[in-house]
């Protein structure tokens, strides 16, 4: 579990982190623990993305769940997309509270204690100093969980694959849990040739709708933010 809560805040691949063992925590017999093994297996098929990992271990996690109750998170699009969700507040939660964290110890000290000698309120108190003084933090979280969101892709591959279908009128195929990159993706590498300009499109398209989210959100985030 070390290696993945490691990892997951940071993103980035687990090789660097499989000189430790991790501790372990369910143990699947022959001194070898359900996390390790996972590790190991997706390891030596050369998946070394923290985010393949997750989505793999959550699969087993929710199907082993779900299969009490005749269901699976394949079969069901409310259970895939609270299944990513889930997935992916695990994944950044803890890196997104030592931002606020960090943001809440750089609250001065002495606008508090002005507040409390003025007679305002602890709600007050909240909304015109701690807040205000927060928004840097909270400005960069909500770019990382935005762009994040928009981006998910690899959790998205290993969870869920974009199941269960939907099955048109006139024979194709529709995937109910399929996010953007997934379906450039797919689009990229669809049967006929000639979707691989539309897959282009739909990539400008995507970083552009990403690019002017980000912007208005920054823009409106930073405008709240108040001088040192």
């Amino acid at each position: 579990m070390k290696v993945l809560i490691l990892a997951a805040g940071r993103g980035t691949r687990i090789s660097r982190y499989l000189s430790g063992k991790p501790k372990c925590t369910v143990d699947i017999g022959g001194g070898q623990c359900l996390i390790e093994y996972t590790i190991d297996l997706l390891h030596s098929r050369g998946i070394q993305d923290i985010g393949i990992v997750l989505g793999y271990v959550w699969s087993m996690i929710f199907d082993g769940i779900l299969s009490r109750y005749g269901t699976s998170i394949l079969l069901n699009t409310k259970l895939g997309f609270w299944g990513l969700i889930i997935l992916m507040c695990w994944q950044q939660i803890g890196y997104m509270m030592i931002i606020y964290i960090a943001g809440l110890q750089a609250v001065p000290e002495d606008m508090l204690e002005a507040a409390k000698i003025d007679g305002a309120s602890r709600w007050q108190t909240l909304w015109k100093v701690t807040i205000p003084n927060v928004m840097p933090s909270i400005t960069i979280c909500t770019f990382l969980s935005l762009t994040n969101g928009f981006k998910l892709f690899d959790q998205n591959l290993a969870l869920t694959g974009g199941q269960p279908y939907t099955i048109l009128s006139d024979g194709s195929s529709i995937k109910t849990t399929e996010m953007l990159a997934l379906n450039i993706l797919n689009t990229f590498y669809g049967q006929n040739a000639n979707s691989r300009g539309t897959a282009q499109a739909k990539a400008v398209l995507f970083f552009i709708l990403v690019a002017v989210i980000a912007l208005i959100q920054n823009k409106l985030t930073t405008s709240k933010e108040v001088a040192a």
